[in-house]
C-alpha cells in the first residue's frame, strides 16, 4: 500500500512574495542565464549560515514545491536586475541593471 503525501504547490503569483523573503533572509537569490537560480546560502558564513537557514526551512515549508515554476522565478529575477549571464561577472550586482539589495553598486567588502 502507498502512502500519499500531499505537496503544496507555489503559485506563480507568489513569485515576488518567494523571492523577497529569500532577500529578507539573507540569501543572495539570482538567476543564472535563462533558465536556473541560485538561492545563494551556500555563499553565507557559517553564522550567517545558522541565523537563514530556519528561516529558509519556513520559505519552503510556507511556498511548497516551486520547481515547476523555476523560468517563471528566473523571468522575474532578471526583471529585478538580479541576473549572471556571463563568467566575465563575479557578482550580479555588477550588472548595470541590478536592482535590490546592492542597488547596481559593488557589494558590501568591495572597493
Amino acid at each position: 500500500m502507498a502512502i500519499e503525501i500531499a505537496v503544496r504547490l507555489m503559485q506563480a503569483s507568489e513569485i515576488p512574495e518567494f523571492v523577497e523573503a529569500v532577500i529578507v533572509a539573507g540569501c543572495d537569490i539570482c538567476a543564472y542565464g535563462d533558465e536556473f537560480y541560485s538561492i545563494g546560502d551556500a555563499d553565507l558564513g557559517p553564522i550567517a549560515y545558522a541565523a537563514a537557514a530556519p528561516l529558509l526551512r519556513a520559505i519552503v515549508n510556507k511556498f511548497g514545491e516551486r520547481d515547476f515554476l523555476r523560468k517563471k522565478i528566473v523571468a522575474h529575477l532578471r526583471g529585478m536586475g538580479r541576473y549572471v549571464d556571463s563568467p566575465d561577472i563575479a557578482h550580479w550586482s555588477y550588472s548595470p541593471n541590478a536592482r535590490g539589495r546592492h542597488g547596481g553598486r559593488s557589494p558590501p567588502g568591495d572597493a
